[in-house]
């Protein structure tokens, strides 16, 4: 992608928690996301990751968010709060 001259990509990261994640449904771990956002940056592309804070889980797995961010360290970052629809599958 950086050869075809894209400069910047973004990934949903949504978590730094394998729990809160697989309560998203997200379909993927944690270490599967480092790497793919490792193999970005190797690349040369600027990285820029997406976060959500309140999903379904224990308090205390919502700081796993925090360290995953100083460790990735992506160039940008964007925190969402979670406001899901009422009757979204994540409130049942």
């Amino acid at each position: 992608m950086a050869q075809a001259g894209c400069q910047r990509v973004y990934f949903g990261v949504e978590s730094g928690s394998d729990l809160l994640l697989r309560n998203a449904k997200k379909g993927m771990t944690i270490a599967q996301l480092r790497r793919g956002l490792r193999a970005a940056m190797d690349a040369g592309l600027r990285v820029k990751t997406g976060w959500i804070y309140g999903l379904p889980g224990p308090l205390e797995e919502q700081y796993a968010s925090i360290a995953a961010m100083l460790e990735i360290h992506p160039h940008e970052i964007s925190i969402h709060q979670l406001i899901p629809f009422p009757g979204h599958r994540l409130l049942r």
